[in-house]
C-alpha cells in the first residue's frame, strides 16, 4: 500500500500528477514517416489501367494510360446542367495520391471552376476506387510510392450553345472605360463605355442566337452610362454586342 501524505501529524488525501514520456526507436519512427510519405515527381508515375503491359516500352505504356484515363473521363463525366445553363467553360484540375496499392486518396479541387462542375471531378475521380483494376503505383528507385496526381478536366458546350461564344472578329470595336455590372446579375445590368461618336447598337442574344434586346443610337454622342433591365428574360447566358459599322465588341452576360 501507498504511505500516505500527512499533514500536522495526521494522514491526508492528496491529488498527484505523475508525467511520462513515450518515445518510438529512431528506425522505427523513420519507417512510420517514410510510409507517409508522398512524392510529386517519381521515376515511374501512376499509370491508368487497362493497358497490356507484356513487351511493351514504358514510353507506350505512359501513352496507353493517359489515354486510358482520358476514355474513363469522357465516359463518366456530367456537365452539371446549371453550370451548362449558365454557359460556364474551362478547366477543373483535382488533385489526388494514388497509393502503394493503387487506390486513390486525398482528393481535392486545386484549381476550381464553378461549385458543381468542382463536385462532379470530385465523384467521377472517387469513382476509380469501384473500378474492377486500380491504378498502377508509381515507383522511385525501385520502391512502390505514394505519388500525387493532378488532373485538369476541360469544360466545353456541345454545338448547340456555341452561339454564346465570342464570334470570330469580334473585338475590332475598341471600347473605352467599359464595364457591364454586375455579371453575373438577376435583373439589372449596368452598362457603360465611350467610343468614337458614330451610329452605334447595343444587342442581346440569346443561346439560340436570337436577339432578345436592342438599343438603335443613331446619335450616339461617344458615352453610354445606362442601367438596361432584364427582369423578363429567362435565366442563363447571353452575349452582348454592342455594333458600329462592321465592328463588334462583345462580352458573355449571365443572368442569374
Amino acid at each position: 500500500n501507498w504511505t500516505p501524505a500527512m499533514k500536522d501529524g495526521e494522514p491526508v488525501a492528496m491529488q498527484m500528477s505523475l508525467p511520462f514520456s513515450f518515445k518510438l526507436p529512431q528506425g522505427q519512427a523513420q519507417v512510420g514517416r517514410e510510409n507517409e510519405e508522398v512524392f510529386k515527381v517519381v521515376e515511374e508515375m501512376p499509370r491508368f489501367p487497362g493497358c497490356d503491359e507484356d513487351g511493351v516500352a514504358e514510353g507506350e505504356l505512359v501513352q496507353c494510360s493517359n489515354m486510358k484515363l482520358i476514355e474513363y473521363i469522357a465516359n463518366n463525366i456530367k456537365y452539371p446542367r446549371d453550370a451548362k445553363d449558365a454557359g460556364v467553360e474551362g478547366v477543373a484540375v483535382v488533385s489526388f495520391v494514388v497509393d502503394k496499392e493503387g487506390w486513390v486518396k486525398d482528393i481535392k479541387v486545386v484549381r476550381p471552376l464553378q461549385e458543381s462542375i468542382d463536385s462532379e471531378v470530385v465523384r467521377v475521380v472517387k469513382q476509380m476506387n469501384e473500378m474492377e483494376e486500380r491504378w498502377i503505383p508509381g515507383r522511385q528507385k525501385g520502391r512502390v510510392v505514394n505519388v500525387q496526381f493532378n488532373l485538369p478536366v476541360k469544360f466545353r458546350l456541345d454545338a448547340e450553345r456555341k452561339q454564346l461564344q465570342i464570334p470570330e472578329g469580334a473585338g475590332e470595336l475598341k471600347l473605352q472605360n467599359f464595364k457591364a455590372s454586375p455579371n453575373p446579375t438577376t435583373s439589372v445590368l449596368n452598362l457603360r463605355f465611350e467610343a468614337e461618336a458614330l451610329p452605334t447598337a447595343i444587342r442581346l442574344l440569346n443561346a439560340s442566337g436570337q436577339e432578345v434586346y436592342r438599343e438603335t443610337l443613331n446619335r450616339f454622342e461617344g458615352a453610354y452610362n445606362q442601367a438596361i433591365g432584364l427582369g423578363n428574360l429567362p435565366k442563363g447566358a447571353y452575349v452582348l454586342h454592342i455594333s458600329q459599322g462592321e465592328r463588334i465588341f462583345a462580352e458573355k452576360i449571365i443572368l442569374k
